[in-house]
């Protein structure tokens, strides 16, 4: 009996990622900065002019909108042959870059439509949960409360994927977290007149808004990272069937929470008035004067959908290449950004809020923040796969 060699597996090789793949790189971060500064500004317009009457509507309208267009999106992927059209069965064995045939990634198999359903579950708790509690959440806790994201999805990065945070990583996490609550002390500081920025009389503040406020952050963090294990388990999945499915349940989940309205504290609408607050809505969509709106609200409601659409989508398709860490580290400069347009009178108008020194401070330290997470940290060497 001969002993033959066994067939040897050649190891696959990750390449290193060229000049032009870097630079491309910061361009789609460069992208999601600036849609996220025009997102964080439509949206201050937005919900000023959709009072708190109509928040809700404003979720479930643009929500209907990412639904229509996204099914439509895929529809042309799919004839343009951009979608993978064959599914892998989980018992053909695939080997992985170890060359292993056990526990190999099988990049074309179908994600499990309830992994979707989940995310856009944990998206739409989170989306519910600022809606009804930003009228009652001051201005200096709704800019603070977001920066809860990085913190938490590192550590659920750590937990779930046993990424430990560097030094380097947590340095440059620091400096983003530091840099955002100097810009938010401009509530605190400036002499604007409100924290809507409208000059409006003050808002009422309720500590449970606060606290729904902030929880929503932890739904966010937790859809983040479990979106980024959903492509990684899944790399062939594209993050346009991610949206769809997201959206749609989102959407689902709206309908069922909406009659808490008619609570005093989140609205106070009979049932009975819900079909006309509706009709309000969508009315204001169209430019209608119809409880007070006029063609403002139907412009400003259609570019916050062209612009928070991508923004969402690019977010994912981040997710999807550098990993949830990096997705909200990189958000995170919009912040400061997003505080300066505010104060340009010829972009926003009457809802033009005071320069605040701080704003350009916390820009220095969330650029400083970012360059040392993404070029130094083991973690933004890791994201840039």
């Amino acid at each position: 009996m001969s002993l033959q060699r066994p067939i040897e597996t050649p190891l696959i090789e990750l390449p290193v990622q060229p000049s032009a793949s870097r630079r491309s790189t910061v361009l789609a971060i460069s992208l999601l900065v600036a849609l996220t500064v025009g997102d964080s500004v439509l949206a201050v317009i937005l919900f000023d002019l959709f009072d708190e009457r109509l928040s809700l509507f404003v979720n479930q309208g643009t929500a209907l909108v990412y639904i229509v267009v996204s099914l439509i999106a895929l529809v042309a992927m799919r004839n343009a042959a951009l979608l993978p059209a064959r599914v892998v069965d989980s018992s053909q064995p695939v080997i992985d870059a170890e060359g292993n045939l056990v526990g190999a990634l099988r990049p074309e198999r179908k994600v499990p439509w309830y992994y979707l359903v989940v995310i856009g579950l944990l998206n739409g708790s989170a989306n519910f949960l600022q809606a009804i509690s930003q009228p009652h959440t001051p201005g200096l806790s709704q800019t603070l409360l977001p920066l809860l994201g990085i913190p938490l999805v590192l550590v659920l990065v750590w937990l779930l994927f046993h990424r430990r945070p560097s030094l380097a990583g947590a340095l440059g996490a620091a400096l983003i977290i530091g840099g955002g609550a100097v810009s938010a002390l401009r509530t605190v500081l400036a002499t604007s007149t409100s924290d809507s920025g409208s000059g409006d009389s003050p808002i009422v503040v309720y500590g449970w808004a606060i606290a729904l406020f902030g929880s929503a952050q932890v739904f966010l963090a937790f859809e983040k990272v479990f979106e980024e294990r959903v492509f990684s388990d899944f790399e062939r999945l594209n993050p346009m069937v991610m949206f769809c499915w997201t959206l749609v349940t989102q959407f689902l989940l709206g309908w069922a929470l909406y009659p808490l309205q008619t609570f005093p504290a989140f609205g106070g609408i009979s049932i009975s008035d819900l079909p006309d607050v509706l009709w309000d809505g969508v009315r204001c969509t169209v430019g209608m004067t119809a409880a007070g709106c006029g063609p403002i609200h139907a412009i400003i409601f259609w570019c916050y959908c062209a612009v928070d659409f991508w923004c969402y989508y690019l977010g994912l398709w981040l997710i999807q290449r550098f990993g949830a860490s990096m997705m909200v580290i990189a958000s995170a400069i919009a912040l400061p950004l997003s505080q300066l347009v505010l104060c340009l009178r010829p972009i926003v108008g009457k809802w033009t809020e005071d320069f605040f020194w701080g704003d350009g401070l916390a820009l220095v330290l969330v650029l400083a923040g970012f360059m040392v997470y993404h070029c130094y940290s083991r973690e933004g060497q890791a994201d840039r796969r």
